[in-house]
């Protein structure tokens, strides 16, 4: 460590070339770093619930679940579409 600090001492011109080459070098390597290298943040969602109260679930997805996921799916630059049955407890 004491080696260190006399060689900057004595050479400080040096080793702010040094310093100065190695912010160079990172920030052109920023500049080179791809974009797809980040990770995606915009993914937007859409989440709905249907309550039909004492309805039957397989009249449910025919009047509602399977006309809703089909105009989901007609929506541009839709991926994927899921639907999940289950009781809700509140």
């Amino acid at each position: 460590m004491n080696a260190i600090a006399r060689f900057a001492v004595k050479y400080p011109v040096t080793v702010l070339m040094m310093v100065l080459g190695i912010a160079l070098l990172g920030f052109i390597s920023f500049g080179k770093l791809g974009t797809d290298l980040f990770p995606d943040l915009n993914t937007p969602k859409i989440y709905i619930e249907l309550k039909a109260g004492e309805k039957p679930p397989e009249e449910i997805e025919k009047n509602y679940v399977d006309q809703i996921e089909s105009l989901s799916m007609r929506q541009s630059d839709v991926v994927r579409s899921h639907q999940c049955r289950g009781e809700v407890l509140q």
